[in-house]
């Protein structure tokens, strides 16, 4: 998917793709599972040369504190952020021990200002 990346509504991988960012979920019951099942998935599409946290317990340590959850827009992501992936803790938490991977195209125009939410 890296380097193919879905084109706008193309289903792919059980995700949403609008063209620049790829959206999916990934819910097993138990956070640990669900994390070994998106690094598993990072690694099939092309993203296993990125650095990512070594466990969930480390994966948690960039969990935004529970008074800023709903703040998002002022103090960024709720999850680890490496360009181009994000691995996201729900907002507000949905289904138990659930992981969302957005994957953004780092083919298109301006993408790092974008990414990081520059623009």
């Amino acid at each position: 998917m890296r380097y193919n990346f879905p084109s706008a509504d193309e289903p792919a991988a059980a995700g949403l793709s609008d063209g620049y960012c790829f959206r999916i979920t990934f819910a097993a019951g138990r956070l640990a599972r669900s994390y070994e099942m998106v690094l598993a998935f990072l690694k099939e599409e092309g993203y296993g040369d990125l650095p990512f946290p070594k466990d969930v317990d480390e994966l948690c340590l960039f969990r935004l504190p529970p008074k800023l959850r709903h703040q998002l827009s002022l103090f960024g992501d709720n999850g680890y952020v490496h360009n181009p992936v994000k691995i996201l803790f729900p907002v507000p938490a949905g289904q138990r021990g659930a992981l969302v991977v957005e994957l953004y195209n780092e083919a298109c125009e301006d993408h790092l200002i974008r990414f990081h939410r520059l623009k």
